[in-house]
């Protein structure tokens, strides 16, 4: 048959032109040295393609594979149909497309007649190169001939053409050492969306630039289709600022690349992804956890992060890093359990990605914080309630130094609800330091330097007080004997001390130190006590707690007062015909010795014997009588309310009041004032030390002339009243009064005092002078004296220096009143 044909074509060989233009839109590019299965060959507009060897051209049923060569020397194709097919074909080694010519390599052979439907180029086929139509074959291999001798940068140009009517397609496989261009693939090109606004633009001249991969020649153009793409022809290009859109991920467009000579060397699908990048807010963190089992280390849940690093996105991937650069590049060795962390204080990295990309990088520090070391979390604070309310006031921070076993930078916080300690609520206790409660228990958050809280129980203890209204007592028995050493019986005073409260306890001490420390050193015989005269202690408890203590002065007994004498003056005493009537309460004052009358009982007795037994007493103790001239003692007993007593006495001496008659004297001799009892006293005036007179002594005074003399009696001294202008109110005043009668004394007129023994002295004795004054010529005082003159002056001034002779004046009071003259000094 090819027989037939080549005839027919060689008689129309002459109107055909030897060269054709090739449109590359029609040429399949091939950048792949895998097999290739092609489809069955349609028909095209070049029928005039052939061989070097035959004029016979390719029928139009063919394909064209364009193929570049970037290393290596020899190149092979084996064409392989899928059935019994005929194919033939024809190659060239760097084409002009423009005006091709005939193939350099090709095959014609008829493999209905060889039985060989494989056709190529091969290395074992040392040197034919084209192979006629028909039956003849004038190589080693029916349908192979010689392969390339090629060198980095040649093309070749393959027609593969279906003689046969029927077909079921083909595949083209390439072969020795040559490599094809094969750099073109479908790419993806990513960006971050760093300003987060759903969008990046893409440079396509960039895109295009790696496409190329050095080859500059080629021409890149973007298309937004595939179909416009596989059109040489097509020039509605893309721009070259692209934007890409986060929402149309993958946002594909297409990529047309013609080698310099216009053949299409590839379509590549390109896939520019405009990424999302996670947004956030913080990329240094620290997660902080506390070291409540002191190893140095803590399970961190890594996890338990995300949600606050996400805020919100859920579209995040998280991987965890315990290095940096395996972070940046994403390895595999990324920490897995991520969960139960456990680890010591150290950095490490979190990678957040969406669609595992444009990951940020985040430094989480892992702290392992130290905890408090409190050996107990439980403690007893007690106090002893306030007022008996059952409430204490408890000063909370006084237990911080227990509670932190004495460690530094500890923080307390207290709680009455342990919900809300644990919470670490704001409702806290406001006033730790002055905290008013009953029985109950408390929470204490204790952090070490502000961190890391464990919650102490504080159990506070409302102890009751014992309810003792008097914490110093006097005991008092009264020492019969005098010895100063009584027997006490302490425990007598419980009752007294308890006021009905049944369950207190008491214990007895000899020091108050024991008693303030509550040693075992108790008095061991607290119901029979020898003691004298001191104080012991009673501690009062209630269960042991809250001790009272309690002062007990231990008094031997006896009064406050001693046993004493008094005397009721008979002035006091109201006269009777036979006798004195005595008010015997009078001598209370003395004998209470300062005491109260209401603190004893009294009582009156003739006996001393009957006093001290309380036996016999008498009642008309306020009008007691006592005969003229009789002495009485009366016994009055003292007892107190403890029973101790005191006897003191009274003396009551009755004698009648003391009088005088008027006494007459003869000439110049004076009346001697006979002596008087006691508590009776001269004056020279009545009133007695309240009047205006002296008091006269009885031993040495004389009375000249005519006098009125005054008794005076009190009952008082002058060194106990009280005021001396002034009776007392409990004093007792009798006063009685004679005159006494004689001549007149003459005042000497003169003295001559040169020490002969002779009127030296002026003598003024029978006057009763209580008081003089001499004055010179001049009316000057040169000498004064106050009280019972005599005989004092021998002409001297009141300083003692002697006085010039002369004549001088005095006046003077006297026993007979004021008396004025002249004196003479004569030397």
């Amino acid at each position: 048959m090819k027989k037939k044909l080549l005839f027919i074509f060689l008689l129309f060989y002459s109107n055909i032109a030897l060269s054709q233009v090739i449109n590359p839109a029609d040429i399949v590019g091939v950048c792949s040295d895998q097999n290739i299965i092609s489809p069955v060959p349609t028909g095209t507009n070049y029928n005039n393609l052939r061989t070097h060897c035959s004029t016979s051209p390719l029928t139009n049923t063919l394909v064209l594979y364009y193929i570049e060569i970037t290393s290596g020397t020899t190149f092979t194709f084996t064409v392989s149909p899928l059935s019994n097919v005929d194919y033939d074909f024809a190659s060239w080694l760097n084409p002009n497309l423009n005006n091709l010519g005939p193939a350099d390599r090709g095959s014609q052979n008829d493999p209905n007649q060889t039985g060989i439907y494989t056709i190529g180029l091969s290395l074992n086929e040392p040197t034919e190169t084209c192979e006629l139509p028909g039956a003849g074959v004038s190589g080693l291999i029916p349908g192979m001939v010689r392969y390339y001798d090629v060198q980095p940068g040649d093309a070749i140009l393959i027609a593969v053409n279906r003689w046969s009517t029927t077909d079921s397609g083909f595949v083209i496989s390439f072969g020795g050492n040559a490599s094809l261009n094969c750099t073109l693939f479908d790419k993806d090109f990513e960006k971050c969306d760093t300003d987060h606004n759903g969008q990046e633009t893409f440079n396509l001249n960039e895109i295009a630039t790696e496409i190329r991969n050095g080859t500059a020649s080629d021409i890149v153009d973007f298309f937004a289709n595939e179909t416009d793409a596989k059109n040489p022809l097509a020039t509605n290009v893309l721009p070259v600022s692209y934007i890409a859109f986060t929402a149309n991920n993958p946002n594909t467009i297409y990529a047309r690349v013609k080698r310099a000579n216009g053949v299409m060397k590839k379509v590549m699908t390109i896939k520019l992804f405009a990424n999302k990048v996670p947004v956030i807010e913080q990329q240094n963190l620290t997660y902080e956890l506390c070291d409540y089992d002191n190893d140095g280390k803590a399970d961190f849940n890594l996890k338990s992060l995300e949600n606050g690093i996400a805020n919100g996105q859920t579209d995040l991937q998280f991987k965890y890093y315990e290095n940096l650069i395996d972070a940046n590049e994403n390895k595999a060795n990324q920490i897995t359990n991520t969960q139960n962390y456990n680890s010591i204080t150290k950095t490490i990295y979190i990678r957040v990605s969406i669609n595992d990309k444009c990951p940020i990088i985040i430094n989480l520090d892992l702290v392992v914080v130290p905890v408090a070391q409190l050996p107990i979390t439980t403690f007893d604070y007690k106090l002893c309630e306030t007022n008996h309310q059952g409430t204490a006031l408890f000063n909370l921070s006084s237990q911080e130094e227990v509670i932190g076993a004495g460690q530094t930078g500890l923080s307390f916080k207290y709680y009455e609800n342990l919900i809300e300690a644990t919470n670490d609520s704001n409702n806290t206790i406001t006033t730790p330091t002055a905290y008013t409660s009953d029985q109950k228990s408390i929470y204490v958050r204790v952090r070490l330097n502000g961190k890391c809280p464990i919650t102490v129980t504080l159990n506070l203890i409302v102890n009751k007080k014992p309810k003792i209204s008097n914490t110093k007592i006097d005991y008092e028995i009264c020492d019969d004997n005098l010895d100063g050493i009584e027997i006490f019986d302490l425990k007598s005073y419980e009752s007294i001390l308890a006021q009905g409260q049944t369950d207190l306890e008491f214990r007895y001490y000899a020091t108050l130190e024991d008693a303030q420390l509550g040693n075992t050193t108790e008095i061991d015989n607290p119901q029979s006590y020898t003691s004298k005269k001191k104080t012991v202690y009673i501690t009062v408890t209630i269960d042991g707690n809250c001790p009272v203590i309690v002062h007990l002065n231990l008094i031997p007994g006896k009064t406050k007062m001693s046993p004493s004498e008094t005397r009721i003056s008979e002035i006091c005493g109201e006269v009777t015909n036979d006798g004195l009537r005595y008010d015997l309460t009078r001598a209370l004052p003395v004998l209470l010795q300062g005491e109260k009358a209401e603190d004893y009982q009294i009582t009156y007795y003739h006996q001393q014997e009957d006093a001290r037994n309380s036996r016999n007493d008498f009642k008309d103790f306020s009008n007691y009588n006592v005969n003229y001239n009789q002495t009485r003692i009366i016994y009055v007993r003292f007892e107190n309310a403890k029973g101790c007593y005191a006897v003191s006495s009274i003396i009551l001496d009755s004698q009648k009041r003391v009088t005088s008659d008027d006494q007459y004297m003869k000439d110049c001799e004076p009346y001697i004032l006979p002596k008087l009892p006691i508590g009776y006293s001269y004056y020279t005036h009545p009133n007695g030390p309240r009047g205006k007179g002296i008091e006269l002594d009885a031993s040495s005074s004389e009375v000249f002339g005519k006098r009125t003399i005054y008794i005076y009696a009190s009952s008082k001294t002058k060194e106990t009243l009280v005021d001396p202008s002034k009776p007392d109110t409990d004093e007792c005043i009798y006063e009685t009064s004679f005159t006494v009668y004689n001549n007149d004394c003459k005042v000497p007129k003169g003295i001559s005092p040169n020490g002969d023994g002779k009127n030296d002295f002026w003598n003024l004795t029978p006057f009763g002078v209580t008081r003089l004054t001499i004055h010179n010529r001049y009316g000057k005082e040169v000498y004064k004296y106050t009280g019972n003159y005599t005989n004092q002056w021998h002409g001297q001034s009141t300083k003692g220096e002697a006085l010039p002779h002369g004549t001088y004046w005095y006046s003077m009071e006297a026993l007979n009143g004021e008396l004025e003259g002249w004196i003479q000094i004569i030397r």
